[in-house]
């Protein structure tokens, strides 16, 4: 997790991916440059907001400050709604309540709610602005995200002026937290062609990706492109639809359109390309971690199951097209190990057969080890029981695999060689953890060699 103390005089601006032009003046980008905060590097309901200011419930002396898109000076109207992206904790055990600045004076008081029943609310400042925010997500660790509305009486801000936000937690030494994305929110639509081609009433389809942040009640947006018209259904936040059209052998230009409620979110001339085709072969696995994501005797039984079901599944799909048939790789044989200590002799038969039919991949390795730590003999070592089931099986075991690591020592190479293995399986750590070798190599098979370079 990337966090960031910092305070700033200069110009920092976090653009959206969307190139928008405004469909309706009455909704501004709340956010638009850092002043005061903490910098943290989360997700939410939008893929392209990532990064946030971040304040929690430690002390009063430590909170978030930012400042609005400026009201453009062409607006008319009685109001202006500026609108970003928020997020609140949901901590029933330890609830805060934050405040909420307009221009260095207390307008709003609001409080970390206690579940995700409520997702909406609104609150009335004595100068006539209204707070008001609407949850679209409820993430994995159970906390709201979604969209904060300040409605702002044209009278209290001037065209063309911005407005200064701060939120402050309560001096209560917890970190109940609430944040909002450093994302300049815009409304508007853009297509983009996707290396896709769908099937549909036993035609084919090429699909575009239609892209539209709506920030107004649900409504209707009607797509054209070229002579083709589709509606798409339109709700509050990013609306990611698809739209299909006919496959296109050549380059194609079209003029393509998208409206809502009368005004256009997008007018331009796209190009679609004819598709790039790949093959894509998946290696189906499950992570070994002994002992991290569960107590070794979960994970054991887990690792089992998964063997059994493998074997079930590839029986199955034998009449399955060549392309189709199922496939299990056990990434190490600590699992293998687990399951054939307790397996009856029906069920051992039944392995050694998924092995010899090609159903189950032996992968050498005795568990994902790190290897930086082993001595030269225990790197010999982590193949022997790979070796021992192989000769059981009557197959030739050419393949390992060790993910979820920092990185790979140099003597694993003519280990491995050593041991007939030619293939390997690589998944480093990266972000925050050393090795940057899935960034410059994981899409490209490459030979390593040892540093003798006899292996």
């Amino acid at each position: 997790m990337f966090i960031k103390k910092f305070r700033i005089s200069g110009f920092i601006v976090l653009f959206s991916l969307f190139n928008f032009y405004f469909a309706d003046a009455q909704f501004i980008s709340g956010y638009y440059k850092d002043i005061e905060g903490e910098i943290l590097r989360y997700e939410c309901q939008q893929p392209d907001a990532d990064s946030s200011l971040l304040v929690r419930s430690l002390k009063k002396e430590k909170y978030i400050e930012w400042q609005t898109a400026p009201m453009p000076l062409e607006f008319r109207g009685d109001f202006v709604k500026f609108v970003w992206i928020a997020g609140i904790d949901v901590n029933p055990e330890d609830p805060h309540t934050f405040n909420l600045y307009v221009n260095n004076k207390k307008l709003f008081s609001f409080s970390s709610p206690a579940d995700t029943l409520k997702k909406e609310w609104t609150k009335t400042a004595s100068n006539g602005m209204e707070l008001s925010f609407k949850s679209t997500l409820v993430d994995k660790y159970g906390d709201l995200f979604g969209y904060m509305f300040l409605k702002v009486p044209k009278k209290l801000n001037r065209p063309g002026k911005p407005l200064k936000i701060k939120v402050v937690g309560e001096s209560a030494g917890s970190r109940t937290w609430f944040m909002i994305f450093r994302y300049v929110a815009r409304q508007g639509a853009k297509i983009k062609q996707e290396n896709t081609i769908v099937r549909k009433d036993g035609k084919q389809f090429q699909s575009l990706r239609v892209d539209i942040l709506h920030f107004g009640e649900p409504s209707t947006a009607e797509v054209t492109i070229g002579e083709q018209k589709t509606k798409l259904p339109v709700s509050l936040g990013l609306n990611i639809e698809h739209v299909e059209i006919p496959v296109v052998n050549k380059d194609v230009t079209y003029n393509a359109e998208i409206k809502m409620n009368g005004s256009y979110l997008l007018k331009k001339t796209i190009n679609v390309e004819p598709v790039k085709h790949y093959d894509i072969f998946l290696l189906p696995h499950s992570h070994i971690d002994i002992g991290y994501t569960q107590i070794q005797s979960e994970v054991e039984k887990a690792q089992k199951q998964n063997i059994a079901k493998a074997i079930e599944i590839s029986e199955k799909s034998t009449d399955y097209p060549k392309e189709a048939r199922f496939k299990w790789n056990t990434e190490v044989m600590w699992p293998v190990e687990c399951y054939l200590k307790n397996a009856s002799e029906k069920e051992k038969n039944a392995f050694v057969d998924a092995v010899k039919n090609g159903w189950i991949e032996l992968d050498g390795l005795y568990a994902n080890l790190l290897t930086e730590l082993c001595r030269p003999e225990e790197l010999y070592r982590a193949f022997d029981y790979g070796r021992e089931i192989g000769e059981m099986c009557d197959v030739k075991i050419e393949s390992a695999m060790i993910s979820d690591i920092p990185g790979y020592a140099w003597g694993l190479i003519p280990v491995m060689a050593q041991n007939g293995l030619r293939y390997f399986s690589i998944g480093t750590n990266t972000f925050d953890r050393i090795g940057d070798i899935i960034e410059k190599l994981g899409d490209k098979p490459f030979y390593w060699e040892s540093p003798s370079g006899e292996e």
